[in-house]
């Protein structure tokens, strides 16, 4: 009998000790991924559709086809994060033919981006991959977060040729720009 009263003090979790229920972040998935489908307005509308602290837009294992730049504001509240992300490891490609990636303006310091397991593929030479966007001063930022990323061009592994002119450029950033 103490052996079961000691496991429920120190290892059950009733539901009361998680405190008040937290608002919960969108998650929406992004597809198909199938290497022709232009889902650059899906990407807008799930950008759209966040509301409360944001959430995480999750994109299909595949080649994802962007035509165009995502161009994206974040709502001037102070606490919003997005996490863009992929199926897995290697497992998803955003491709964007002849544009710029993403350009992404951030409104207030406690706001945050993150990209998680995505390979960002550009078509031609000179574009930029992630431009961020700084809107107050860049000391008081809370986190930007690129986590098993990979940046290239279409054709890589056959010539020599630089692609992405920046890969990550965050803008009024004293020293980074």
């Amino acid at each position: 009998m103490r052996f079961i009263i000691l496991w429920m003090l120190l290892w059950a979790q009733p539901s009361f000790a998680q405190g008040p229920s937290a608002p919960v972040n969108s998650d929406i998935i992004i597809g198909p991924c199938d290497g022709s489908t232009d889902l650059t307005s899906k990407i807008n509308a799930a950008l759209s559709s966040l509301s409360g602290t944001g959430g995480a837009i999750t994109f299909q294992a595949g080649k994802c086809v962007i035509n165009s730049t995502i161009t994206y504001s974040y709502p001037s509240t102070q606490k919003f994060s997005v996490t863009f992300a992929g199926a897995g490891k290697n497992a998803t490609y955003l491709y964007w033919p002849s544009v710029d990636g993403m350009v992404i303006t951030v409104a207030h310091a406690s706001q945050t981006i993150r990209f998680r397991e995505l390979r960002l593929i550009t078509g031609t030479t000179g574009k930029t991959g992630v431009k961020i966007i700084q809107t107050f001063y860049a000391s008081d930022v809370e986190q930007y977060d690129f986590r098993d990323m990979y940046f290239a061009g279409v054709d890589e592994s056959t010539t020599n040729v630089d692609y992405w002119a920046y890969i990550i450029k965050i803008q009024n950033w004293p020293d980074f720009d």
